[in-house]
């Protein structure tokens, strides 16, 4: 689904695409984001509602009690992982950003770039280092 917004950037299939005058920013969209934290909540609060339900008399064993806890904690690790992966591209170069790493080349080590299909006709963009080869078919190996 691509749509534009008012505010300067596309939506395209969960991320969104902002362009300024000297950058191209791509990043997940917000529907992408609740997307990832929906499940996991979902699950925990059907979880903690069989757990107390009816259960006035004893606390709820500890095992299911941690069980609730690793859903919630799942649920947010997934949310910063989808939350934290940018592509910045820039005059300067290429910047990745994914959880707490950060990766960064310049236009002058960049030797190759394009695109690439993978499967159910998605496209992704790459930058290399090094120039890749093509086996003939025009494929490379990346």
């Amino acid at each position: 689904m691509n749509y534009r917004s008012p505010l300067g950037s596309t939506r395209v299939n969960f991320q969104t695409v902002s362009v300024g005058e000297d950058y191209v920013k791509i990043c997940p969209s917000s529907e992408m984001r609740i997307i990832s934290i929906l499940p996991p909540c979902l699950i925990a609060v059907v979880l903690l509602t069989e757990l107390l339900e009816g259960r006035k008399e004893r606390l709820p064993n500890p095992i299911e009690l941690c069980a609730v806890v690793a859903v919630i904690t799942l649920g947010l690790l997934l949310f910063w992982y989808i939350q934290g992966r940018t592509v910045t591209i820039d005059e300067s170069g290429v910047e990745w950003r994914l959880l707490f790493c950060k990766r960064r080349l310049s236009w002058a080590k960049i030797h190759d770039y394009g695109l690439s299909y993978a499967y159910w006709g998605q496209v992704r963009l790459y930058f290399s280092e090094e120039r890749l080869e093509s086996d003939g078919n025009g494929k490379k190996g990346l």
